[in-house]
């Protein structure tokens, strides 16, 4: 009975939370998160040290370690199927199978957006990648690129070739902040990234 009633607590909890919207990390987590007032859903894998603003909501994505998402900013959302009679989900769900989390979206580590920004789902953002308040994304992200508008363009990098190669390599987002703060110290006493302002 135990555990036919652990099932059930479950089930009803999902339901409860699907229907009242709580805010809350409901997908598989890392450690050492902020969440402020947002909405990390079931199929979410998130890793560690990221910051989430109030109101963020994040749906079928994975991602790394060490972003920050400014208040707003939406990962992966419902899609609606445009080639059915209705865009109405309860109808289209039920009568063609349409799934509104059809594909996977993958975001990087280090990876910052600004402000009420929208990522589409199916895309991979890469590593150390920076979208602007209110970009709407619909087109893969190359690392430390900066993107911004409607739709997101790419506006430039944030370092040289060799330095991504080397930010690249070094991969300091893997390991837990006291060893990456060493790494990338290491990486700027050495010379192999400079510092601009």
């Amino acid at each position: 009975m135990s555990k036919l009633g652990y099932y059930v607590r479950k089930a009803f909890h999902r339901i409860w939370r699907t229907v009242t919207l709580r805010h809350g990390a409901y997908g598989a987590v890392g450690s050492h998160n902020s969440y402020r007032g947002c909405r990390i859903n079931e199929p979410a894998c998130v890793g560690s040290y990221n910051y989430f603003g109030p109101g963020c909501l994040v749906n079928y994505a994975d991602i790394g370690n060490y972003c920050s998402f400014a208040p707003n900013s939406i990962v992966a959302p419902a899609e609606h199927s445009l080639h059915y009679a209705t865009t109405c989900l309860r109808i289209s769900r039920d009568t063609i199978g349409f799934d509104d989390f059809r594909k996977r979206t993958k975001i990087g580590s280090d990876v910052w957006c600004g402000a009420n920004t929208v990522i589409l789902q199916g895309l991979t953002i890469g590593n150390g990648a920076v979208i602007a308040a209110g970009a709407v994304v619909r087109t893969d992200v190359p690392p430390y690129a900066i993107v911004g508008g409607v739709p997101a363009r790419v506006l430039r990098y944030r370092f040289s070739p060799e330095e991504i190669a080397v930010l690249e390599a070094s991969r300091w987002y893997e390991h837990d902040i006291t060893d990456a703060k060493q790494i990338l110290s290491e990486l700027y006493r050495s010379g192999k990234l400079t510092k601009r302002e």
